[in-house]
């Protein structure tokens, strides 16, 4: 899509009826269709700075739109995001009006498809790179999370270890006893 496509959508007012489109939780099809258009239209710096812009909630659905189930939508939104996180301004306002923005970077960063994770990745990345107050947040909140899961996982290496260690035998009476079990109750 060239520039002047981009400008012409934008000037004939396209963007009010593909956003119906983007909102539309029932049709799925229309709604990552809406997506891919809005992805391409941020190739353009006015659109690009409309969806920035504070005071809307564009931004927040590209980020939130990441994380969805629905994967051509997550992997057009991802994209976007990666594309919205070169903007400071951007960066700024995920982390200030978003409450949720670790929990929806983790699960763009967990997602099954890789390439909504490497977009996600790129986003992270372009976030931390923003500003010094955006990477401390980001930094701070990680290291919060490591340090309550590292007991978790402490705990949890330490019971597998044990179990490892258990005799061959005493795992072996175990299963006989509840072999036992499970014929008594068949039986009955």
């Amino acid at each position: 899509m060239s520039d002047s496509v981009r400008r012409r959508m934008i000037k004939e007012r396209v963007m009010p009826k593909a956003e119906e489109y983007w909102f539309m939780t029932d049709h799925a099809q229309l709604r990552a269709a809406a997506a891919e258009l809005f992805l391409n239209l941020l190739f353009c710096e006015d659109f690009f700075k409309e969806v920035i812009r504070p005071g809307t909630d564009r931004l927040k659905l590209w980020v939130l739109y990441s994380a969805e189930e629905d994967e051509r939508l997550a992997l057009a939104s991802s994209a976007g995001f990666a594309i919205l996180t070169e903007s400071e301004e951007a960066c700024k306002r995920i982390i200030d009006e978003m409450k949720s923005w670790p929990e929806i970077l983790r699960d763009i960063c967990m997602s099954e498809n890789i390439e909504i994770q490497r977009r996600g990745l790129i986003g992270i990345a372009n976030m931390v790179q923003s500003s010094e107050k955006v990477a401390c947040e980001i930094v701070a909140i990680y290291f919060f999370v490591l340090k309550i899961t590292q007991p978790l996982l402490n705990y949890s290496t330490t019971v597998i270890n044990y179990v490892d260690r258990a005799e061959s035998h005493q795992v072996e009476s175990s299963l006989e006893k509840y072999s036992s079990k499970i014929s008594s109750v068949e039986e009955s």
